[in-house]
């Protein structure tokens, strides 16, 4: 069954560090330039930023109707910690797989995307598929 639109509110979980500041903030401002009216993000965004000056920079960048915020400090929650670090494998990929407990548990489902595209449509119409019995959709 689909969701209703008139005030659909989007659990969103976005995960980035120092390298994918500017993602992230792209990635939203695409995301607000497709946003159907009465569809609110709630963005839940786990971060590894190098110093309190880089949040603030994409914090006063990301768009603000429509969208609501939740900074979860990565690094002071020792999020990755021990895990596979590369160049191209960094601690915020293992973010999402701390989703279950960062949320709280009032959100029953939640929309996870890259930090690193473009988004062309709502988000929303993803969220709103059917999944049926599956746990995941991908």
């Amino acid at each position: 069954m689909l969701r209703s639109l008139k005030a659909l509110d989007v659990p969103l979980f976005l995960a980035f560090d120092q390298r994918y500041l500017l993602g992230f903030v792209i990635l939203l401002r695409s995301i607000s330039c497709v946003r159907k009216p009465g569809v609110k993000f709630r963005v839940f965004a786990a971060f590894d930023v190098e110093d309190e000056g880089s949040l603030n920079w994409a914090k006063q960048r990301v768009p603000a109707e429509g969208f609501e915020y939740e900074w979860i400090d990565a690094k002071a929650r020792r999020l990755g910690e021990g895990m596979y670090v590369h160049s191209h494998f960094t601690k915020a990929c293992y973010f999402r797989l701390y989703m279950a407990s960062l949320l709280p548990e009032s959100i029953d489902r939640v929309l996870y995307l890259d930090v690193d595209i473009v988004v062309r449509q709502c988000p929303s119409t993803i969220f709103e598929m059917d999944l049926g019995s599956a746990g995941i959709g991908a």
